[in-house]
């Protein structure tokens, strides 16, 4: 190919120099042959064939370069719009996923609803089979007797509740036995409870064959770990107490004390509210994971007062207080979903200046339509001097209780309770359905917490 080439450009100038074109005669010289331009070799104009080849192959290489490049940007841009497909693929699944957990929090919702109307229609059902002594019975919290599965089985009673004097002699082995044959002598299971607060009120803890330690103080456990140390220590009940076959503590302390001297000081968490509303949150939070029945405790705050089991208190503080400052741990704890709320014997003149908080039925009222709390609400004991002393008869009390609103009566002399109250449903002083009322919260709070 190489010989060819210049065979072609030699034969070329032979005929030019035959046919006397000179290259210093450009007039006279052919601007193309072939539409090919013409190169001056050796003083004569030559068709640039070989030049005009090799740039063309350089152009058409580049033109394949081009081209291909071309191809590349179209390959890229390809993979572009597949990568942009991928993308709205991406998106689309995502948008799926979202709607996919919308669906399923929806679903969970649905679950929800449809696990509190199954346990409505069991607490329907159990309330046609129950007599109307069983449903007064229902609602009395008594301090357990030695002889708690005799008394349980004749009465048919709420719940127990044990005290140090339960846990003294008692092992840990002995306890779950007692507990047992308690439940074993109940129609419908008790709430088994204590009052496990940590620091000066402790029960179960409180002796080595339980514990190896009493639990600490809520103060003494933040200062120590904060609020996983808080949590730590919540679970630890929760651990230690069911354990045993008890299903409810007595707590948290939703109190705010004002200074170290007062009363309630050393039982409560902080004499700051907001610090206080918090723990409460947490500890109830944690208690219902558990399913431990969290119990808040004394509706509408103690603060500054004095002990209402020796003496009747009256306080004098203002309603503005009480909402700036004792009733937001309460009102956390309702948010928090907390099971029952304690009322104290205090007389609290901003809400009642006649009647202790434990039987008035304003007190009451402003629990359940301002404050929204839908669960079971707890007296105090009955017994205590606080609110005894005031109505003058453990009975007296009883029934004014119930006529205020409260759903569990606490007391430690179980037959005066049992017979007022049965007394008060005959005559017509209490009506039946107020009794629905209380035994239906009651019985949809068991459960709740599989206590049934």
């Amino acid at each position: 190919m190489k010989y060819l080439k210049h065979f072609i450009t030699f034969m070329l100038c032979v005929t030019i120099v035959l046919t006397g074109i000179r290259a210093d005669d450009a007039s006279a010289c052919p601007k193309t042959y072939y539409n090919r331009p013409y190169t001056p070799i050796c003083g004569l104009f030559v068709p640039n064939l070989v030049e005009e080849d090799d740039g063309k192959a350089d152009i058409d290489k580049i033109n394949l370069v081009q081209d291909k490049s071309s191809e590349g940007i179209e390959e890229n841009n390809l993979v572009q719009d597949k990568s942009s497909e991928g993308i709205e693929e991406n998106n689309l699944t995502q948008d799926e996923s979202l709607e996919d957990i919308e669906e399923t929090n929806l679903t969970q919702d649905e679950n929800s609803e449809d696990i509190q109307e199954e346990r409505i229609r069991k607490v329907e059902e159990l309330m046609k089979k129950m007599t109307w002594k069983e449903k007064a019975a229902q609602m009395i919290f008594v301090t357990a007797p030695y002889d708690a599965a005799d008394v349980q089985k004749k009465y048919q009673f709420g719940g127990y509740i044990l005290f140090a004097n339960d846990f003294e002699k008692a092992t840990p082995v002995s306890m779950q036995r007692r507990i047992k044959k308690i439940q074993d002598a109940s129609k419908i299971p008790m709430l088994i409870a204590v009052d496990e607060e940590g620091g000066t009120v402790v029960r179960a803890s409180k002796y080595k064959q339980f514990r190896s330690k009493p639990y600490a103080s809520s103060q003494s456990v933040y200062a120590a770990g904060k609020w996983k140390g808080i949590i730590k220590d919540t679970k630890s009940k929760a651990k230690f107490l069911k354990n045993l076959g008890i299903n409810t503590n007595l707590a948290p302390v939703a109190d705010v004390a004002y200074k170290k001297s007062d009363f309630i000081y050393k039982r409560s968490f902080s004499t700051n509210a907001n610090s206080t509303s918090k723990y409460i949150r947490k500890v109830v939070s944690t208690m219902g994971e558990k399913n431990l029945i969290s119990t808040l405790k004394h509706f509408p705050g103690y603060g500054n007062n004095g002990d209402t089991h020796t003496q009747l208190i009256h306080d004098y503080r203002s309603k503005e207080s009480f909402e700036k400052r004792d009733l937001k741990p309460f009102q956390a704890g309702i948010d928090a979903g907390c099971d029952m709320i304690m009322v104290s014997h205090n007389i609290v003149h901003c809400f009642d200046a006649k009647n202790p908080a434990s039987i008035s039925p304003k007190v009451i009222s402003y629990l359940r339509n301002n404050m929204g709390f839908e669960g079971v609400i707890v007296t105090d004991s009955l017994t205590m001097n606080g609110v005894a002393g005031y109505t003058g008869s453990v009975g007296k009390s009883t029934v004014r209780a119930v006529l205020a609103g409260n759903d569990l009566l606490c007391t430690s002399e179980y037959k005066k309770t049992y017979k007022a109250l049965i007394k008060a449903i005959r005559n017509g002083q209490i009506s039946r359905k107020r009794i629905n009322e209380s035994v239906r919260r009651i019985l949809l709070m068991k459960c709740k917490r599989g206590v049934i």
